[in-house]
């Protein structure tokens, strides 16, 4: 089976979050990101992937985690660019492949929105190799853990 090739244009250079973590436990994580741009997808992108990345954590980064869904999504103002976002999840309930995190996100301690996502794992194979994915995740999540100040 062929696999197809999806492209994505954002118009940005990239959007890799969290800038940051501040606290990463067993079911808590804080994490703080700062938009250049702030369109409208980000928000819940940077919530999406601050969940994924815990749970890489949380695996050894073992394992292939991705965005499985969305449960809910709620945006109470648009996002500043140039200014810290600080997140705050929860991990409220997980099986063996799956993830169910509660995360929100202010700025400057008012609000801006809330999510509910799940997050699956799976094993690496061919096409999420990982000699590239382990190693990348590894290296990414060194970077932020500890950059609890920006």
């Amino acid at each position: 089976m062929a696999v197809e090739t999806l492209h994505v244009h954002t118009g940005l250079d990239g959007f890799a979050f969290p800038h940051g973590f501040r606290e990463m436990g067993d079911t808590r994580l804080g994490a703080w990101v700062r938009f250049d741009r702030a369109a409208g997808f980000m928000g819940l992108e940077a919530l999406a992937q601050t969940a994924a990345m815990h749970v890489r954590y949380l695996c050894d980064f073992d394992k292939h985690a991705f965005l499985l869904k969305v449960k809910a999504f709620d945006e109470y103002q648009a996002l500043i660019p140039g200014v810290r976002h600080d997140i705050a999840g929860e991990l409220v309930a997980r099986t063996d492949t799956t993830f169910s995190y509660a995360l929100s996100m202010a700025c400057a301690g008012t609000p801006v929105n809330r999510g509910a996502v799940l997050i699956s794992v799976r094993p690496y194979d061919d096409l999420f190799r990982a000699d590239r994915l382990k190693a990348y995740y590894r290296r990414r999540f060194k970077r932020v853990w500890g950059q609890g100040r920006p």
